[in-house]
């Protein structure tokens, strides 16, 4: 036994140093965007305001994106104003969801 605890302290893990790259994903000419989920094949989708004025809350208006390989997509709205949220889609097949935002 004590053989074995001698020659085990040698073989002590030393702790890995994360690694990871900021990468500015842009705007959709607004001021803001916010990424809200990536997936494992880097894509990224979020939320990002647009230069138009929401006329109900004189605020920006707001789409959903997609990032992916350098180029922000935006995903627009259903019909409202504003979008709500996007995120990665929990299975494999979902690539991604979202929950929109719509007023009447």
């Amino acid at each position: 036994m004590i053989v074995f605890v001698a020659l085990a302290i040698p073989f002590q893990l030393t702790a890995q140093q994360t690694r990871y790259t900021v990468t500015s994903l842009g705007t959709l000419g607004g001021n803001n965007s916010f990424a809200q989920g990536i997936n494992n094949r880097g894509e990224v989708v979020g939320v990002a305001e647009t230069p138009d004025t929401d006329p109900n809350c004189d605020c920006p208006i707001i789409h959903a994106f997609l990032w992916n390989k350098g180029i922000l997509h935006d995903l627009g709205t259903l019909g409202g104003v504003t979008a709500g949220r996007a995120w990665p889609g929990s299975t494999p097949k979902a690539k991604w969801s979202g929950l929109p935002k719509l007023r009447p």
